[in-house]
């Protein structure tokens, strides 16, 4: 499953940089939905980890742009932008983007 997960997070972060805010908002629930289902991937089995760090690094590239939509004209990809920040630094997949240099 997560091999196809890979195949689709290009088009789910091209959603994010549409000009139709319910497009976004539909791009941010399903990028919110897909990090929790990692996030449960990673509970349950060791094996399954390893195979989702490529897909980890793919999601960390994003963070610069779900960052800059934070400040979005629309109040409601702002805060879909907070909420996914939010859940993927509670699924510790921010780990490779922030460091001690970022948060200083």
């Amino acid at each position: 499953m997560h091999e196809s997960i890979g195949l689709i997070f290009p088009d789910l972060i091209a959603l994010l940089k549409d000009t139709d805010s319910d497009v976004r908002l539909a791009g941010f629930e399903a990028l919110s939905t897909l990090a929790k289902y990692l996030h449960e991937q990673e509970s349950t089995s060791p094996v399954v980890t390893d195979g989702l760090a490529e897909l980890h690094k793919s999601i960390d590239s994003a963070i610069p742009d779900l960052m800059e939509l934070l400040k979005d004209d629309s109040w409601q990809i702002q805060i879909a932008a907070a909420k996914l920040l939010s859940t993927l630094a509670g699924n510790c997949m921010l780990k490779y983007f922030l460091t001690v240099d970022c948060i200083c």
